[in-house]
């Protein structure tokens, strides 16, 4: 049906269709009257409900196993971003919903041990090809990685050294997080 002058919508009874707004020529789909893709006039493309997220320490996580279990992931358990609700802040972990590439970036900090390498983990796994190795031993480890993950797929970061096995992960607002999300 016509809603105004050239606008132009497509909507069925559960709220899912199409709109086009012809004063500021936005394109917007929607289902279940919920926005999930708009296009503007310039060709830039929002997906709103894009699967992302953004997770901090909350406290220190002390006894980190990070010599023996390749696959342990830090918990990163104050989610302040959890676009889709793929992010377990119990277990440090984020789920693919769907096929794709996605993107991470993760960063721990710890006051009373040091570092040497660190990595994604996937599947409770180590990932290959996503390993970060530091030229001196340190207290910060970070890494920002690309990974084609399969649905259900999950990932985690993990900092490692040889020198503990009980690794205490520091709460620090500008070192500690884990945060990613789908590109496409």
């Amino acid at each position: 049906g016509t809603a105004g002058t050239n606008d132009s919508n497509w909507v069925r009874g559960d709220g899912t269709g199409m709109m086009y707004n012809a004063a500021s020529r936005d394109h917007r789909w929607e289902i279940g009257g919920s926005e999930v893709m708009r296009i503007d006039t310039y060709g830039h493309s929002t997906l709103p409900k894009q699967p992302s997220f953004l997770a901090v320490r909350s406290g220190n996580q002390g006894g980190f196993e990070s010599s023996g279990s390749y696959g342990a992931s830090i918990i990163y358990n104050n989610e302040l971003v959890d676009i889709n609700g793929d992010y377990n802040g119990g277990n440090g972990k984020f789920t693919a919903p769907v096929d794709g590439t996605y993107w991470f970036q993760a960063a721990t900090y710890s006051s009373a041990q040091t570092m040497t390498q660190c990595w994604l983990a996937l599947n409770d796994a180590r990932a290959s090809q996503t390993d970060v190795v530091f030229a001196a031993a340190t207290s910060f480890a970070c890494l920002t990685g690309f990974m084609t993950l399969d649905a259900n797929d999950t990932v985690g970061f993990h900092p490692y050294t040889s020198a503990s096995n009980a690794v205490t992960i520091t709460e620090n607002a500008n070192h500690t997080y884990f945060r990613g999300g789908l590109l496409y």
